[in-house]
């Protein structure tokens, strides 16, 4: 099997379409119906049907397309290991920010990087913490930030900065509000924070971590009265006074809620660059790195 044939065979099985793949390939049909062929006798049996409104997959075009976005992303990752070695940084490469700080430095970042290096391959994706750590150790992805908790030993990490948490309330004349008169105050205490009804994402996630860390050290009982994996909607359920969350300053807040600092002490985040340890940072990947420290050292400055 071929290469370009199973990009092909990847490009129709996406559209559902022989017609779209071959205008989006920018080949002739009767091209790109050679192409399928040709897997299709490598195979020995039909990977499509057609139907009325277009084509799908077989059981065994339905293997293959699984078994074929692995090769190709295995090759890509190959021909980025190999430009590494003569020094050049192109290829491909991977990333995968949590929504909080995708929300906030994915846009900068990865402008920076493609205005740099035009010539790697870049794939964004976004994903909760515990989802972006297990994507990391099966290599699905070449490296994600993380937030420093209990981490999996098989994967290298490095500090990219520090953030400080704040609690997030709903407009100050709603009644949860009137419940719980500390949170209009200037700032809340931590102890205070954690007792408050919190609207927050499942286990594993890193910011539920570090939060039941913090309520066992303070010998509290967490408060989660709801569980939301969106960020948008955990700030819509506090927005209409279902209780309080917790999320780094400095992230856009929509109207009708507000930020109240934590302090006495204060509450801190770390957020980690982290890779799989079976996988060492091709070229792409160091310059990602590099790309991510001067944005972060950059803006500390400001």
């Amino acid at each position: 099997m071929e290469s370009r044939h199973l990009r092909s065979f990847l490009h129709i099985a996406e559209l559902g379409s022989l017609s779209q793949a071959a205008a989006r390939l920018e080949l002739s049909q009767p091209a790109l119906s050679r192409h399928l062929k040709a897997l299709e006798d490598a195979a020995g049996t039909r990977l499509l049907h057609r139907t009325g409104r277009g084509v799908q997959l077989t059981d065994a075009g339905q293997i293959l397309a699984d078994r074929a976005r692995i090769i190709i992303d295995e090759m890509e990752k190959l021909n980025s290991d190999l430009a590494g070695l003569q020094g050049d940084v192109q290829g491909s490469l991977s990333i995968g920010f949590p929504p909080t700080a995708g929300s906030r430095f994915a846009g900068p970042v990865v402008e920076a990087f493609h205005r740099r290096y035009p010539n790697v391959k870049l794939r964004v994706i976004q994903l909760l913490s515990g989802a972006l750590e297990k994507a990391l150790l099966e290599n699905r992805i070449d490296m994600g930030i993380l937030y420093a908790g209990a981490l999996s030993a098989n994967l290298n990490t490095q500090l990219i900065w520090q953030e400080s948490m704040q609690l997030i309330t709903p407009a100050d004349d709603l009644p949860i509000n009137r419940q719980h008169p500390q949170v209009l105050s200037s700032e809340i205490t931590l102890s205070k924070a954690l007792t408050l009804p919190q609207i927050l994402p499942n286990r594993p996630h890193g910011l539920r971590a570090l939060l039941e860390r913090e309520a066992f050290r303070h010998n509290l009982q967490l408060n989660t009265v709801i569980e939301a994996e969106s960020m948008q909607i955990q700030l819509e359920l506090v927005r209409r006074g279902l209780g309080y969350t917790v999320m780094p300053e400095g992230i856009a807040l929509p109207p009708d809620v507000r930020n109240v600092p934590i302090s006495n002490p204060g509450l801190q985040r770390q957020c980690l660059l982290a890779w799989s340890k079976n996988q060492a940072l091709s070229n792409a990947g160091r310059a990602m790195q590099d790309i991510l420290q001067q944005h972060i050292s950059g803006r500390n400055a400001g």
